[in-house]
């Protein structure tokens, strides 16, 4: 995923690992925010500090496992 991101292939990042790239935006999001805050002087609450984030996270990836080992299509092609 990260080589096909750094060679500007977003199709092929999406089709390794859809699930890790969005936790690479979300990672990325939650850093400018960070680093906005620590520039402004302000303390900002970010969307890991919810009490719902470790939920949501445990069932995305439940939920991504499950599907991406679905054997019939449109599925299948999630598959690497």
């Amino acid at each position: 995923m990260v080589y096909a991101l750094c060679h500007g292939d977003v199709t092929g990042a999406v089709r390794y690992n859809a699930l890790g790239l969005v936790a690479f935006i979300a990672l990325a999001a939650t850093f400018v925010q960070w680093t906005i805050g620590l520039m402004s002087g302000r303390s900002t609450r970010y969307w890991h500090q919810t009490d719902l984030a470790p939920k949501i996270t445990l069932i995305a990836v439940i939920v991504w496992f499950v599907v991406r080992n679905i054997p019939w299509g449109p599925f299948r092609e999630l598959r690497v």
